[in-house]
C-alpha cells in the first residue's frame, strides 16, 4: 500500500509531534541527571581539595574521623553522602548535616557553604576548610569557591581565608586554581 503525498505529510507531522512530546517528557529527567552530574563533580572536587590541604596536627589528632559538614539545604546531599567511609589524611570520612542551630558545635574539618548558608560567624573557625559551592556573599569566608565557566566546573582559591582558618592549601592546588584572591 502506498500513501498519497497528502497522507505521507500527515504521518510525518504526526511522527514529529510524537517525538517532540516524548522529548518534552524526558527533558525534566535530563535536567535532573545534569544536576546530579554537577553535584557528583563538586563532591569529587571537594574530596580532592581535602587531599591537597594541610591541617595542623592539633585539629586531626583527637580521633579517627574526618568530618565533612554541609547544610541541610544543599542540593548536593546525595553526592556528598556517597563519600562517607572514604579515607582522607588516614581518617575515615564522616558526613554531617548542618542546620542553623549547631554548625560550630560539630567540629567540622571541612565545611560546605552554599547560597543559602548564613554565615553568622565573624571569623572562620580554626582548623576548618570552608568550600563554597558557588559565588555569593556567603562565599567570602571560603578558602575555595567552585564556579561554572561554560560547561566546566573550576575553582577560585583564597589562601588568605585558608590562613585565617589555620589550614594550608598546597601549591599544586593553587596552581590549578582559575584565580587566586
Amino acid at each position: 500500500m502506498t500513501l498519497r503525498p497528502r497522507h505521507q505529510a500527515r504521518w510525518f507531522v504526526s511522527g514529529v509531534l510524537t517525538l517532540a512530546f516524548v522529548l518534552m517528557l524526558l527533558n525534566p529527567q535530563m535536567a535532573t541527571a545534569q544536576g546530579r552530574r554537577e553535584a557528583d563533580i563538586a563532591a569529587a572536587m571537594v574530596f580532592n581539595f581535602a587531599r591537597f590541604t594541610t591541617w595542623p596536627d592539633e585539629y586531626l589528632q583527637d580521633n579517627d574521623i574526618f568530618k565533612l559538614c554541609l547544610p541541610s539545604s544543599s542540593k548536593s546531599l546525595e553526592a556528598f553522602s556517597a563519600l562517607k567511609g572514604r579515607s582522607i589524611k588516614g581518617k575515615t570520612l564522616q558526613v554531617a548535616i548542618l542546620d542553623t542551630s549547631h554548625h560550630a558545635s560539630l567540629e567540622c574539618h571541612l565545611q560546605i557553604i552554599d547560597a543559602k548558608t548564613e554565615t553568622t560567624e565573624e571569623e572562620p573557625s580554626k582548623g576548618v576548610l570552608y568550600v563554597a559551592l558557588e559565588e555569593g556573599p556567603s562565599a567570602d569566608m571560603a578558602s575555595l569557591v567552585l564556579i561554572r565557566v561554560g560547561r566546566q566546573t573550576r575553582f577560585i582559591a583564597n589562601p588568605k581565608a585558608a590562613k585565617q582558618s589555620d589550614v594550608q592549601l598546597s601549591s599544586k592546588l593553587l596552581d590549578l586554581a582559575m584565580k587566586i584572591r
